[in-house]
């Protein structure tokens, strides 16, 4: 988070591109080519990181110079430090409950283990999980061949936008459509569980 205070620093004193010209313009196209990705994810920005942070050494050392002159350095560590565990605790807080969850729906399925199952999303973490399923991923093709007693592990409204017009939607639908599905079971978040009648 402090780079966003070091920004103007490096720009308007520093001037990086005079002398770090090339971790600019690889930060730059790296920015433009993840823009370009329509299924975007927080993680895809970990390669940028290790740019990031040598681009801003100059001028956290600056800093640093500049707080230890003026007696300030423990005033600002503190500062520093709360305002990142808040930082720390707003990213974290998604990946716990998504922990949470991921335990939950394990502990709702057990008892429907050794039959086949299509689902999206929350399928590779059952299967981390140990769960034993015959596992039809909805994304990787389409499905035209549902069998009685197959399952479907689905969100009905999650994926409708992002996922508008893929194998994900596209398979759910055809589904909906041909098959008599029935729900078998409410599963937390709005998950829901249904079982092919015919």
């Amino acid at each position: 988070f402090i780079g966003a205070i070091f920004i103007p620093i490096l720009f308007f004193k520093n001037k990086p591109w005079k002398h770090q010209t090339i971790i600019v313009i690889s930060l730059l196209l790296n920015v433009v080519f993840l823009a370009g990705i329509p299924f975007q994810n927080a993680r895809f920005l970990l390669l940028s990181f290790p740019l990031v942070l040598v681009l801003f050494y100059p001028v956290y050392y600056q800093v640093i110079i500049y707080i230890k002159k003026r007696y300030l350095i423990r005033t600002g560590w503190i500062v520093i430090s709360l305002i990142q565990m808040l930082f720390i605790y707003k990213l974290m807080n998604p990946l716990y409950s998504r922990n949470l969850f991921e335990k939950k729906m394990v502990e709702e399925l057990k008892t429907y283990q050794h039959k086949t199952l299509y689902s999206f999303d929350i399928d590779i973490a059952l299967q981390g999980r140990g769960l034993v399923f015959e596992y039809k991923n909805l994304w990787l093709q389409k499905y035209d061949h549902l069998s009685s007693n197959d399952l479907v592990l689905f969100h009905p409204t999650k994926f409708k936008k992002q996922w508008k017009g893929k194998n994900v939607i596209l398979n759910y639908d055809y589904f909906m459509k041909n098959y008599q599905l029935e729900i078998e079971k409410e599963l937390p978040d709005g998950w829901l569980l249904y079982i092919v009648i015919k």
